[in-house]
């Protein structure tokens, strides 16, 4: 799901937009942030969840 240009199997790519990048690049600033990102599923609903450790800027 996180790989570039995913697309889920049997989704219908002319009702879906987008290039399938979106998710990883998420995952990639939010590993650079030295976070971490968690998916969770449950009837019908997924959830995205971000942790993100305190940002320190001067």
């Amino acid at each position: 799901m996180f790989q570039k240009f995913y697309r889920f199997p049997n989704a219908d790519i002319w009702n879906q937009g987008g290039t399938g990048l979106g998710l990883a690049i998420v995952q990639k600033l939010v590993t650079q942030l030295q976070g971490s990102i968690q998916v969770t599923s449950h009837q019908g609903w997924t959830t995205f969840t971000l942790t993100l450790s305190d940002l320190e800027i001067s």
